[in-house]
């Protein structure tokens, strides 16, 4: 059995050839039994192999940082507030459906809650009807208001 030494130019070629095997970059410094160019890469391809795993990670992380992840995202909104409402438009536009059946759902399950709101605001928006006709009648009456119509006594 014969075996063909290789020169280092043998081996420079070889590596060459050689291409990372998620993302195909070259894996020029890699030692020779290397798959991947970089730790990035390999866990991109773990992630794509194993979404499960992926999601249950996600799910416990967003469970346990719900506080820290919901304080990021009203920073964001606060910081884009185009970039956000852009956002939300296409959203609904692209999820009418999706969202109708969401309300519709949410309304006959909360019935009570909604009337509840629904009374407590028309109650202060009538109170507030009330408390600036009051006030409106009372500066007549004083004479406050500008008005050609009032003849004071």
């Amino acid at each position: 059995m014969i075996v063909k030494a290789h020169t280092h130019d043998d081996l420079v070629a070889g590596a060459k050839e050689r291409a990372c095997k998620w993302c195909g970059g070259e894996m020029d410094g890699k030692r020779s039994d290397a798959v991947f160019c970089s730790s990035k890469c390999a866990q991109a391809s773990y992630h794509n192999q194993h979404p499960e795993r992926r999601s249950e990670y996600q799910r416990k992380y967003q469970e346990a940082n719900r506080e820290k992840l919901s304080e990021n995202k009203r920073k964001y909104r606060q910081a884009n507030p185009e970039r956000h409402s852009e956002y939300q438009r296409k959203y609904h536009e692209a999820n009418r459906e999706k969202r109708s059946e969401q309300n519709r759902k949410y309304r006959e399950a909360n019935r009570e809650k909604i009337a509840e709101k629904d009374c407590e605001r028309y109650n202060s928006q009538s109170a507030a009807a009330s408390t600036l006709s009051l006030a409106y009648t009372m500066s007549q009456i004083k004479g406050d208001l500008p008005d050609d119509k009032h003849e004071s006594e």
